[in-house]
């Protein structure tokens, strides 16, 4: 519920103009490999993946 609240603010602050929502992306989506200590592939799974921009 949280992460839909967070998502609805954003695009809300974004239609107001306070910056520009580039790109929202909810769970599995956000998630991102990485390597891990041993070179190993690892996966970062945050709930939520934001790009905003403001200004130049």
């Amino acid at each position: 519920m949280l992460v839909a609240d967070v998502a609805c603010s954003l695009t809300t602050a974004a239609g107001r103009g306070s910056f520009e929502l580039l790109r929202i992306e909810p769970e599995p989506a956000s998630w991102r490999d990485y390597s891990g200590p041993q070179g190993g592939r690892e996966t970062l799974k945050p709930d939520l993946f934001a790009i905003t921009a403001a200004g130049d």
